[in-house]
């Protein structure tokens, strides 16, 4: 295989003719009975041959020696045109333009004066500056539209517009061209030129036809054009005809194996065998032409083709014959590739700084795939911001989005599910550049407040929840949104922002399933800031809402509280009374009922019920207290011995909690001091 395709490459049939060569000869123009001197002769042989020197020298000795006559004329237009050693090195072509110009403002009705300004527009031409060419060849139009040169101008002003990429235009000159029976010598290049004008602006049918006049007619011209050959062969391609167009390819590949058009066809028998499902045979051309055009464009995008088909391959599961087959394939070619995404990384950091803007994004693509896949997350979310913040399209930041999203949503939603809520946040925090990237996301957003609240951030959870309702005003989960401002609101002891939020949610959400709740925070607050009266309020509304017997008792428990503290007993017995009702009640809810009773001196009431607790070997500090209260209150009923037998077991107590209880032991002191040096006899309630 490789030796049949190198001689394919190598076999050159036709020469190439460079285009730009519109002036011809220098026209001299002297009598017919006259002979040119033989000076002048050796100049313009010198010229012919590129011995610019030995030309100027001889040109200029002329002209020394003869300052008028029949060829003195001529000869300074013609020694114009040459570079001079004099000239500054880079700068010669623009010297001679001058000159020639300088000519042609002198004499402008030499017979000499269209050849010179003719002359410009070719050296503009040459040194690749179409668009002073262009302007020139018009110029020249304008001026001499009758001149033989003409035909030959417009063709180079039409091959202007073509590498300008102003297609319309250069086909509309190539036309003319085609039309003027004055140009017929030009028919054919114009022809060439109107079928590369109409293929390059993908107007496949009339490129096609004009292809096919010079093919007919002068096949050699067709053949001398690597562009017009490849041109020719993406006609084909793109009217269906996929053998004619791969015959076309390999034409340019085999008349003009070094030329940059022959590297695009081996790309195109690359894309086309793609395409056709032979992968192995296009993997070929593509290795072909990396390897002929190492370092050019067309070398970049071979290579690009080689780790396009390895990314593809490597995306899609594969059996183990699969995958033996798939590298006999290519050994049997010789392509060596490495189908692994350590060398699709490699050579799409190598392409990602190729000029190419399109080639060296789509290698930026593949390196974030490459380290996806090779589990270097963090590299991967650095390129896919990338991409999506810098991409030159909207596609290609569309595509950088796309694969950012799930790398970034992903491990949040892991963290979510495990409760790790300080992991969500420090991820969130490490990559928020990339989360600022992303669209707008209410589920993204929604987890993010719920980790701060969850790790007692309200106030930051606060703004997210904000966040959330402005972008996403019609969520469905906004009543659960509000519902937990309320207890952030909470959280932070902001009684206004409680108040409101709580208004807001029961305005909104009058069947609302957490009212209870919010009723109960709104109490809870008005308590702390001593609304008692608010708090009564907020409360009772509560008991009306909750249906969680915890939440209940919680309730009851704390309106007790406040009807106490409005010096309202009998209600906050009431509330208390209540909540120790049943086989199980709360002990500190017991206690609690005991010492409503003794600060109202109601003793015998309250001594039953601290009883409740002082065998309670599980509550120590509730049954020190309840001890304690229990001596005092045997005391005041009379029952003075057992009252201090009582207190003095508290002072015996093992000290579990040294804070609380050892202040109980200091008070049950104090009181069995007091016994000592007063004798109680009053009796109890």
């Amino acid at each position: 295989m490789r030796v049949l395709v190198g001689t394919v490459i190598c076999c050159v049939v036709f020469p190439v003719v460079a285009s730009g060569e519109v002036c011809g000869e220098f026209p001299w123009q002297y009598p017919k009975d006259m002979v040119m001197p033989s000076i002048l002769v050796e100049g313009q042989e010198a010229q012919r041959a590129g011995q610019w020197q030995e030309a100027h020298q001889r040109l200029s000795t002329f002209l020394k020696d003869h300052q008028d006559g029949s060829f003195t004329e001529g000869a300074s237009f013609l020694l114009a045109s040459l570079p001079d050693s004099n000239d500054e090195p880079g700068k010669e072509f623009l010297k001679q333009i001058e000159r020639l110009q300088q000519r042609h403002r002198e004499l402008p009705n030499s017979p000499y004066a269209p050849w010179a300004l003719c002359m410009v527009g070719e050296l503009y031409w040459k040194v690749g500056w179409y668009s002073e060419a262009n302007g020139v060849f018009e110029e020249f139009l304008k001026t001499y539209p009758k001149h033989p040169l003409a035909g030959g101008v417009m063709i180079e002003a039409g091959r202007g517009y073509l590498e300008n990429r102003e297609y319309l235009e250069a086909a509309l000159i190539f036309r003319r061209v085609i039309e003027e029976p004055k140009w017929e010598a030009h028919r054919m290049d114009g022809a060439l030129g109107l079928a590369n004008a109409t293929a390059l602006s993908k107007a496949w049918k009339q490129a096609s036809y004009w292809y096919q006049v010079v093919d007919a007619e002068r096949p050699q011209l067709l053949r001398q054009s690597p562009q017009a050959l490849l041109n020719y062969g993406d006609t084909q391609r793109a009217s269906g005809q996929s053998l004619q167009a791969r015959q076309q390819y390999l034409t340019t590949i085999n008349l003009h194996p070094h030329a940059p058009e022959s590297g695009k066809a081996l790309i195109r028998l690359a894309e086309d065998l793609f395409q056709s499902g032979q992968a192995y045979m296009g993997l070929w051309f593509a290795d072909q032409a990396s390897q002929h055009f190492q370092g050019q464009e067309t070398g970049r995008r071979a290579k690009a083709a080689l780790i396009r088909w390895v990314v593809s391959f490597l995306q899609q599961a594969h059996t183990k014959d699969e995958w033996v087959h798939a590298y006999q394939r290519l050994d049997a070619l010789e392509v060596y590739v490495s189908v692994s995404w350590d060398h699709v990384l490699e050579t799409a950091r190598e392409l990602s700084r190729a000029p190419e803007p399109d080639l060296s994004e789509e290698s930026v693509l593949w390196m974030g795939l490459a380290y996806e896949q090779l589990d270097d997350q963090p590299e991967a979310i650095k390129v896919f911001m990338y991409l999506a913040v810098h991409g030159t399209t909207p596609a290609i930041r569309h595509t950088g989005e796309a694969h950012l999203q799930p790398l970034l949503d992903i491990p949040m939603q892991a963290y979510s599910r495990r409760g790790d809520w300080v992991g969500l946040l420090k991820f969130y925090k490490e990559n928020q550049q990339a989360f600022h990237v992303l669209s707008a996301d209410r589920e993204r957003d929604l987890l993010i407040a719920q980790a701060y609240q969850a790790v007692s951030l309200p106030e930051q959870a606060l703004e997210w929840y904000d966040q959330l309702l402005v972008e996403h005003p019609h969520v469905s989960f906004r009543e659960e949104i509000i519902f937990r401002k309320v207890g952030l609101a909470d959280a932070l002891q902001n009684s206004e922002q409680v108040q409101k939020f709580g208004s807001d949610y029961l305005h909104e959400f009058p069947q609302g399933k957490w009212r209870g709740t919010v009723l109960t925070l709104m109490g809870m607050d008005d308590a702390r800031n001593k609304r008692f009266q608010e708090a009564v309020g907020h409360f009772s509304a509560a008991l009306g809402q909750l249906e969680d017997p915890e939440g209940k008792r919680f309730v009851l428990r704390n309106r007790s509280r406040a009807y106490q503290a409005m010096d309202l007993r009998e209600e906050a017995q009431q509330d208390m009374y209540a909540l120790v009702v049943g086989e199980t009640p709360d002990p500190n809810d017991v206690v609690q009922l005991g010492d409503v009773l003794f600060d109202q001196g109601t003793y015998a009431k309250a001594a039953p019920l601290y009883r409740q607790v002082t065998d309670r070997d599980e509550f120590p500090m509730l049954k020190t207290w309840a001890t304690y209260r229990l001596g005092l209150t045997l005391d005041r009923m009379g029952q003075t011995a057992e009252g201090q037998t009582l207190l003095s077991s508290v002072r015996e107590l093992e000290v579990k909690a040294p804070d609380v209880e050892h202040s109980i032991q200091l008070a049950a002191g104090a009181v069995l001091e007091e016994f000592s040096l007063q004798p109680r006899t009053s009796g109890g309630k």
